[in-house]
């Protein structure tokens, strides 16, 4: 919890927050989201390398920090109210209200190479909480498809990580 709590405050303009440290997604027609999703990859460069492109591939990717660096995480965005860059017409959203998401990227060391941890959090459920948390529901393929994406740019194909859903 408060891990939880620590990267909400690095959030700055984030969502009010519950008693318990969650962001709240007031304006949610199916209440806000209750999941969250951490995919880690090891990618064969420094993490200084990593650290140098990041800001530039946030933001092709369309997001924002949303504060300073920390030993905790490197990248914490602001939330973001629609599809990600690429995902606008993917099938696996039909045509319901983007949740919207907040993102944390987190780089450690290993050896020569880089353990990149990549936690999304869709603001909002879209459909009825059971539904949409399930692998196969639309906030399960956005937090998938959030750190593909990442993953993807921060191995030097931001090209690809662009391209739209298909």
């Amino acid at each position: 919890m408060i891990r939880r709590i620590a990267f909400a405050c690095l959030l700055g303009s984030a969502p009010p927050l519950t008693a318990q440290g969650e962001p709240t997604a007031p304006s949610c027609a199916h209440g806000p989201a209750d999941s969250e999703r951490t995919l880690d990859l090891k990618i064969e460069q420094p993490p200084e390398t990593l650290a140098v492109r990041t800001d530039s591939i946030m933001t092709a990717l369309g997001y924002e920090r949303a504060a300073p660096a920390t030993r905790e995480v490197f990248y914490a965005s602001r939330p973001r109210a629609d599809w990600p860059r690429g995902a606008e017409q993917a099938p696996w959203h039909g045509e319901v209200t983007p949740p919207g998401s907040m993102l944390w990227v987190k780089y450690e060391r290993v050896g020569p190479s880089t353990l990149v941890t990549v936690r999304v959090r869709p603001l909002c459920a879209i459909f009825s909480t059971k539904k949409s948390r399930s692998d196969k529901g639309p906030e399960h393929m956005l937090t998938v498809f959030l750190a593909v994406q990442i993953f993807s740019a921060l191995n030097g194909h931001l090209d690809t990580a662009l391209r739209p859903y298909e």
